[in-house]
């Protein structure tokens, strides 16, 4: 049976199947983001130590994380030179606060390997929200890579909180379920509640996926971003707990007492003196001799130290594997620790860098087809024809994050020449948008001022048409005064 027979409640079941797997692979891997992995390995050290200090963990999973997270920035949307179509997308994308939900969108895709955005009707504006691999699962057709059958399951916590809601999308209809205990029935479960007929065939669920690969089990989802982290962070946990276990025994020398009783720790009252285990770790004590016989000489009591560890291995062993972190995810030696008494150059900086903006280049690509997905879905439900929009791109800012005077330098460079005219200017400096539309409408209020004071500049001193012309229309001659019938007049002067 082929995937166009299967029935709703089929469709719903098998999606279901796949968000709970979803689930089951998002809970091994947000825990490592936000360093609270299980710790076998770590739960032995600590126990053998009598839980004396706190595991140490190193959440170099945040770091590689968010190191690519935070360059992963959406500007707005091109639609050509449709700058009306440009404003619109722009509002969607205010109004449902994408500037702050496009980050967890992100973030998502890169742990767990995979996020998703919607889209629906809304109030003024479609509405746009970022969904997780938790809540949302869909069926992709392998020809054309298109979702053909979307799930949303969510639960109203703030309203009742054990009921379910589920959505099931398919192409013309939305088929909405419930779990609970439906009418007429003794069983509790899932069950069709409502069957909603769409006009528009599209499913308006679209995934994020993170390096997407086909051709391999899985292929079509995600795959999480710290799958060759997750064994450093691991060993570099244990490494730094080992370490933790060395401070509290060995950092600072143990104490040794021979030919000593325990009545010698205690002061002149008869209490024992918490010398007796020091706080750094219990004194190896031996006590006093015993005489055997009469005349036998009696060892005296003696107190010494001994050297203190050295704890470098540890450090080595933990700067070796932060080597082995940033040569795989491309991170410049000082996001790791890495510095040294003569500071890098700028350009040694951009070198260092260049493998984590090339990283950053390619989720922009993939995520932004995700983002102009959604945008086209949403131009249609502003009453568009969706055809228009083929050609929508996602602008995101420069990975590579110049500073604005190096940004705004090269832009008046390219401005001075033929390349490129002022507006390509302002958007290469970094301006947004509505900073570009503020300096456009200023730049024409300043030429039409400038038109206008052209026109009303004072024309005093500049020589009248009468003082040109004669007074019966024909040029003065010379030696003739303008204003007289002949130069009798002036003559007679």
């Amino acid at each position: 049976m082929g995937l166009a027979d299967l029935t709703d409640k089929e469709w719903f079941a098998r999606l279901n199947d796949r968000r709970l797997k979803q689930a089951e692979n998002a809970a091994a891997w947000w825990p490592y983001y936000e360093n609270s992995q299980p710790l076998h390995y770590v739960a032995r050290i600590l126990r053998e130590q009598e839980d004396a200090f706190p595991p140490l963990l190193i959440d170099w999973a945040e770091l590689v994380t968010d190191a690519l997270e935070e360059r992963l920035d959406v500007e707005w949307f091109r639609l050509g030179d449709d700058e009306a179509a440009s404003d619109d997308l722009e509002r969607v994308w205010q109004a449902n606060d994408l500037d702050e939900e496009s980050g967890q969108a992100h973030l998502a895709a890169l742990v767990t390997g995979e996020s998703y955005v919607m889209v629906g009707p809304g109030d003024d504006v479609p509405l746009v929200t970022v969904e997780t691999a938790e809540e949302v699962a869909v069926e992709i057709d392998p020809r054309t890579r298109q979702v053909v059958a979307a799930l949303k399951i969510w639960r109203d916590d703030w309203v009742r909180p054990t009921e379910e809601h589920a959505v099931l999308y398919l192409p013309g209809r939305m088929v909405e379920f419930e779990k609970g205990q439906p009418f007429h029935s003794e069983s509790l479960g899932w069950y069709e509640s409502a069957v909603i007929e769409q006009r528009s065939s599209l499913v308006p669920i679209f995934p994020m996926f993170n390096r997407r690969r086909r051709g391999r089990a899985n292929g079509e989802r995600g795959r999480s971003d710290l799958v060759a982290l997750k064994p450093i962070v691991d060993g570099a946990n244990q490494t730094a707990t080992n370490m933790m276990a060395a401070i509290e025994h060995h950092a600072v020398g143990r104490k040794w007492a021979l030919n000593v009783d325990p009545g010698d720790f205690e002061d002149e009252n008869g209490k024992k003196i918490p010398a007796w285990k020091a706080a750094m770790g219990a004194v190896w004590a031996l006590p006093p001799f015993r005489q055997t016989r009469p005349g036998e000489q009696v060892p005296q009591p003696s107190v010494g130290q001994f050297n203190a560890s050295d704890l470098r291995n540890f450090h080595d062993s933990l700067k070796q594997l932060a080597q082995i972190s940033a040569s795989l995810y491309g991170l410049p030696p000082h996001f790791m620790g890495f510095t040294s008494e003569n500071p890098a150059s700028a350009d040694a900086i951009r070198a260092a860098e260049s493998r984590l903006i090339k990283r950053a280049e390619r989720r922009q690509r993939t995520f932004g087809g995700t983002w102009e997905q959604a945008m086209r879905a949403a131009w249609a439900m502003l009453g568009n024809d969706p055809k228009t929009a083929v050609a929508l791109e996602t602008v995101w800012r420069d990975p590579a994050t110049p500073t604005k005077a190096s940004m705004i330098d090269a832009a008046v460079k390219a401005v001075g020449g033929p390349l490129i005219d002022v507006e390509q200017g302002r958007e290469d400096a970094g301006y947004t948008r509505g900073q570009q539309q503020r300096m456009a409408e200023r730049d024409a209020q300043r030429r039409q001022r400038v038109t206008s004071d052209v026109r009303s500049i004072d024309m005093q001193g500049v020589p009248s048409a009468a003082s040109i012309l004669g007074s019966d229309g024909g040029a003065a001659a010379p030696g003739r005064t303008a204003g007289t019938a002949n130069g009798s007049a002036a003559a007679a002067g």
